[in-house]
């Protein structure tokens, strides 16, 4: 009885901490709906910037008559490489609605961990295949679109072409790796440190 005694206690200080610490501009919640509008608004700047391009694929689709397999299968895999890259976006919203925390914080606790590992998941893991992928696509397509040029033009459009993707996404991943230790991980361990006292 003294146990569950306890365990009430601990429950009902943990409801009123969480309470509590709602209203401070510091607070784990106010952090997470921070995160949660840089990851909306980043979500949707990258589904705009992505019509422009699904529009250009359509049209290099329709108007390129030279096109082989290869041209036609490196925009078909950029389509889709693009779209379900849209989707892992998406996907990493953290919740669609406010959390009413006095209900379950412990399952609140382990679905935030949960989201905030597979955002670190997307700069450490798919972000890395991705820009391999959009290589070897861009690499595809431009066999078929240089196939006529001259040396020195090929040799230029492959090297500032990939020289920039691989510039761009290796700076952009080491950047977001230390904007996660910095914002990312100090969330996840307070979500952790809650979990275990629950």
């Amino acid at each position: 009885m003294n146990d569950f005694d306890a365990l009430k206690k601990d429950w009902k200080s943990v409801k009123s901490t969480t309470t509590e610490l709602g209203d401070d501009s510091n607070s784990l919640i106010e952090r997470l709906k921070k995160l949660q509008r840089k990851i909306i608004i980043g979500n949707i700047t990258s589904s705009i910037s992505f019509i422009p391009t699904f529009i250009i694929l359509v049209w290099l689709w329709t108007a390129y008559e030279k096109g082989n397999i290869l041209f036609y299968g490196s925009l078909f895999c950029l389509a889709i490489l693009l779209l379900f890259t849209l989707g892992i976006f998406w996907y990493r919203l953290l919740f669609w609605k406010t959390p009413e925390l006095d209900k379950n914080v412990k399952s609140f606790a382990t679905i935030m961990i949960k989201k905030l590992s597979y955002y670190k998941w997307i700069t450490n893991i798919y972000m890395p295949i991705y820009s391999v992928l959009l290589t070897v696509i861009l690499f595809a397509y431009f066999q078929t679109i240089l196939k006529d040029a001259d040396f020195w033009f090929s040799f230029w459009a492959y090297t500032l072409t990939f020289g920039w993707a691989i510039g761009v996404s290796f700076i952009g991943i080491k950047r977001k790796r230390k904007k996660n230790k910095k914002e990312i991980d100090p969330i996840l361990d307070d979500l952790k440190q809650i979990k275990e006292a629950l």
